[in-house]
């Protein structure tokens, strides 16, 4: 069961319970770092069959971004944004097997600079 967590104030939050909120960071050698009590070894492991909700706030001087990473080379799909909420989210429906994404920082500024991140799995318990 999904633990509660703030949701952060957006119309774009969806009705599942299965909420996962995960804190992001950038450590002293620059790389993205993601944090958050349901994120154990970069897997989150959610109920089957049920919906997952996954939200990651922008942090200052970057936006936040995800990419499902379909494992069978079909194509990527981009979490959605919600520039006004600073978040980037993305709902996962009917968890039924392993679903990978990888998540990225773009910095605020004109650099354009990227930051990648770590791969993330959605995984159904049981």
């Amino acid at each position: 069961m999904a633990r509660s967590r703030p949701i952060p104030n957006s119309a774009a939050t969806t009705s599942t319970g299965n909420v996962y909120v995960l804190t992001a960071s950038i450590a002293a050698d620059g790389s993205l770092q993601l944090s958050s009590p349901d994120l154990q070894g970069g897997v989150i492991e959610t109920p089957r069959d049920e919906d997952a909700t996954v939200i990651i706030n922008d942090i200052s001087g970057q936006y936040l971004y995800g990419t499902e990473v379909p494992i069978r080379g079909e194509a990527t799909s981009c979490w959605s944004r919600n520039t006004s909420s600073g978040l980037t989210q993305q709902l996962f429906s009917s968890v039924k097997s392993d679903i990978v994404n990888i998540v990225f920082a773009a910095e605020t500024n004109d650099n354009a600079k990227i930051k990648y991140g770590p791969v993330i799995t959605i995984k159904p318990k049981g």
